[in-house]
Order: C-alpha cells, then sequence, then structure tokens
C-alpha cells in the first residue's frame, strides 16, 4: 500500500522521470500535487504496471490531481549538461508548471538540486512508496511514450514505438546500418559493443596546458564514465564537487565549465590507460589494457609539480607501466570513486587540499 504523503501538513509534490537511460530523444519529468484523500487501488510504481495499466491510470491522476505538469529537456540539453542533471532540470521545468505552489517535493532517487527556496526530500524507491510520486513515474512514463510514438512516424526502422529508445540489441544494430538521427544522444555508448573497430580506445584526450602544475591520474573509466563521455562522469562520483571546494569555485555543470575549471586552476586530468579491442584468433574480439603515452605527456609540461593518483588503483596502474620521474612529487589521493563511499566528504576535501597545496 502506498503511502499518501511525507508531511500530512503541508502542500507536496512528488517528481519522478522517466527515459533517462534511453540512447534516444528527451528525458520527461513530471511533477504532481495530489488532493489529501486521493484513494486509487491500482495506482503504482510505473514500472511494475503494463503499458494498458498505465493508459488507465493517466486520466485519473490528470483529472483528479489539484496540480501536475510534465518537463523535458532534449537530447542535445543532455549531451551538453549529462544525464543527471538532465534529469534534474526537466523536473524543476515540470515544477515550474505547477498552478499550485506546492511547500515540500519528494523526488524520486537519492540525487537532487534544490529548486528555489522550496525543501526536498530524496527518496530511494521512491515511486514505490509514495502516491504522489508513483503518480509522477506514470505521468511521465506515458507522456514520454506518446512522444516516442511520434518520433517513431518520423524514423520507423528504429523500433522506437516498442523499445522507446532503450539500448535494445535491434536499437544498436539499426544504430550501425543506418546511423543517427537527430534525437540520438551522442554522449552515450550508441553502437554494439562487439561493433567497435580494432582501434577502438575506452579512454578520453587529456584536459592541461602549458601552465598545468597539478595532474591527477585516474584508472580505466568505468562504464557510466564512458556513456556519459566526461571525465569522472559517473553521478556519485565527487571529484568535480572536491575540485571546486579546494579551488573556492563554483560547482562546474558542463563539460565546457567541467574543463576551464581546471585550465584556470593548473590541474589537469587523463586516465593511465584504456581498453583498446583488437582481433584475436578467428578475428573475434579481445579487449587489451593499454597505457597511455604518460612518460611523453609528462615531458611536454615543464610546470608540472605534482601527480596525483585518484585511488590506490589507479597508483598501482601507474607503477605497472611507468616509472617516476625526478623533480614531481608523487602522492597518493583518496579515490573519488562512488566506491569509496566509507570516506567523510569533508575528509576527501580536506586531504585532497593539503596534497595539493590548494
Amino acid at each position: 500500500m502506498l503511502i499518501s504523503s511525507l508531511n500530512p501538513s503541508l502542500i507536496e509534490a512528488g517528481c519522478d522521470e522517466a527515459g533517462r537511460g534511453c540512447l534516444a530523444g528527451a528525458v520527461f519529468a513530471a511533477a504532481v500535487i495530489l488532493p489529501p484523500d486521493f484513494q486509487c487501488e491500482a495506482l503504482n510504481d510505473s514500472k511494475q504496471l503494463s503499458e494498458k495499466q498505465r493508459d488507465a491510470l493517466r486520466p485519473i491522476i490528470e483529472q483528479k490531481a489539484l496540480a501536475w505538469a510534465v518537463g523535458t529537456v532534449s537530447p542535445q540539453e543532455i549531451d551538453e549538461i549529462n544525464i543527471l542533471n538532465a534529469s534534474i532540470l526537466a523536473m524543476h521545468r515540470a515544477i515550474d508548471q505547477l498552478t499550485i505552489r506546492p511547500e515540500h517535493l519528494l523526488i524520486d532517487g537519492n540525487r537532487f538540486h534544490a529548486y528555489q527556496d522550496i525543501p526536498h526530500t530524496t527518496i530511494i524507491k521512491g515511486d514505490s512508496k509514495y502516491m504522489s510520486i508513483a503518480a509522477a513515474s506514470i505521468l511521465a512514463k506515458t507522456h514520454r511514450d506518446e512522444y516516442m510514438q511520434r518520433l517513431h512516424a518520423e524514423f520507423p526502422v528504429y523500433d522506437w514505438d516498442k523499445n522507446k529508445a532503450y539500448g535494445t540489441a535491434k536499437h544498436r544494430k539499426s544504430i550501425e546500418a543506418f546511423g543517427t538521427t537527430p534525437y540520438h544522444r551522442m554522449t552515450f555508448a550508441l553502437l554494439p559493443k562487439t561493433t567497435k573497430s580494432a582501434d577502438t580506445k575506452t579512454s578520453f584526450d587529456p584536459v592541461s596546458n602549458s601552465d598545468t602544475t597539478v595532474l591527477i591520474l585516474g584508472s580505466l573509466p568505468g562504464d557510466k564514465s564512458l556513456e556519459l563521455s566526461e571525465y569522472y562522469g559517473h553521478p556519485s562520483n565527487r571529484f568535480w564537487k572536491i575540485i571546486s571546494r579546494i579551488t573556492e569555485n563554483e560547482l562546474p555543470l558542463t563539460y565546457a565549465e567541467k574543463k576551464q575549471l581546471l585550465l584556470k586552476t593548473n590541474i589537469g586530468v587523463w586516465d593511465i590507460a584504456h581498453q583498446a579491442n583488437r582481433k584475436g584468433s578467428l578475428d573475434s574480439a579481445i579487449h587489451d589494457e593499454e597505457p597511455n603515452d604518460l612518460d611523453s605527456f609528462i615531458a611536454k609540461h615543464k610546470n608540472l609539480k605534482v601527480v596525483g593518483f585518484n585511488g590506490k588503483k589507479a597508483e598501482a596502474l601507474y607503477n605497472k607501466y611507468f616509472d617516476r620521474k625526478p623533480g614531481i612529487n608523487y602522492i597518493s589521493l583518496p579515490s573519488t570513486s562512488p566506491a569509496n563511499a566509507g570516506i567523510n566528504f569533508e575528509n576527501i576535501c580536506e586531504v585532497w587540499r593539503h596534497l595539493l597545496n590548494k
């Protein structure tokens, strides 16, 4: 049985998104304010309902809700600010349109940027716990499915009427065969993994310039970093929060802002190695760990004073392939990976500030 509200004395809006993991199309979010006496036994998390059940619940929610709205963020915006920020922005745009101003926000998940001065609570799996979030999940899902039907009529070869632009095998094979559309998210991994070319590298161009004095080296990026096509791109990664904190700058959101923050604070970043796909026996794909050319890279940076390893894994990987250069201070930093959740954020910031002399 879903809970009607977290704060019965407040006007509460539930918020949820749909389409976050899709390869194409906008991400949708809905905000819903239900009346205090709202009852609907069929209401549940949209993922637990059939398409027919969701479609039947949508008009009930839209008619009975005190206020509801749907916000979207385009594929181009997703590529610019990444899918986490885009999902939150879609929620903000939905809240913007509510005809009643909520006094509290219930957010599905564990990440959100504060909306104006309205307090919020993030709730993991909130769409299976609270009525207003479940209602928002249904509206976000049904409105997005309707949108994908329209896009399918424009580009029928991708089967968007069925897969809704999620990364099914057929969708990826269609991208390989017919290319991308203006609706595809170009920063996502779109092609089937087995079709990468022999010289594909899962690493990124380094960020640095001639003034770089500190180089942060990471280990191989994880799947989420690759999906977002940016350094330390995992939504739970604390790298950018730490850099902004220790350099006393605003938290960067777009890739351009992140790059600019590093360059103006004389910090560089790169991965120590990449995964290179090659052809093995019988033309089967094999995946080899291959070091980036750090020796040449470091030699070019005459002002480089410090090399910091983002976690023990990165340091071990560096020691595997490279010798330490004289005149450079090599230091171990607490990892910013989401897996390193046991260390307090403030403590990590202090260690990074001290070791990097920031």
